[in-house]
């Protein structure tokens, strides 16, 4: 075989290999409880906050009814400076007039340190393996609560943007029983 050929051989033998030590690591059984932690928000935003007082906080909010099925009303609100890391847009999702998901958008890519940073301060040492989000991919942090999940993630080639989104977790597996009661692909 030329070197070529032996890539793919490689590189499954090698994935396999971590894939074995990756779940050695991690114990079998129940999750312990999550680690206690400060409520969370984005930019002064916390998950459960009205339209109405987001709208009354943020002047320059821009805020409009959604047609989609899980998500009734978003606002976007620009240049929010967020966890040391610059100024983000800031988008808000609302489920019936409270807010569900929070995102911070559009941080410069050097930021991802200095935010990282100022998000462990806030709510401890980032989730271990075994807490994480699926939603949380390397080489995303998160933190996270049986409530709600907040994800940091840096820019990449798909991204050219570091940002960070803070989920309500009975919303996303409220979202996901309904994808999959539909016969839907459920998001991760």
């Amino acid at each position: 075989m030329t070197p070529r050929h032996l890539f793919l051989p490689c590189l499954l033998g090698i994935l396999a290999l971590l894939a074995g030590c990756q779940s050695a690591e991690l114990p079998s059984g129940p999750l312990p409880p999550h680690p206690p932690r400060a409520e969370p928000d984005v930019a002064g935003i916390r998950l459960g906050d009205t339209l109405a007082s987001v709208q009354a906080r943020f002047a320059g909010a821009h805020c409009k009814p959604v047609d989609a099925e899980d998500i009734t009303e978003q606002c976007v609100i620009a240049d929010q400076p967020f966890a040391q890391a610059g100024d983000s847009v800031v988008y808000v999702s609302f489920a019936h007039g409270r807010t569900v998901i929070v995102q911070a958008y559009g941080l410069p890519a050097p930021g991802m340190p200095g935010m990282v940073q100022a998000l462990t301060a806030r709510y401890g040492a980032p989730d271990d393996e075994r807490h994480r989000p699926p939603r949380a991919h390397a080489p995303a942090v998160s933190w996270s609560t049986d409530d709600w999940f907040l994800i940091a993630t840096p820019a990449g080639a798909s991204q050219p943007f570091a940002g960070a989104i803070l989920y309500q977790r009975a919303f996303v597996e409220a979202v996901q029983r309904a994808a999959a009661r539909r016969g839907e692909s459920v998001p991760d």
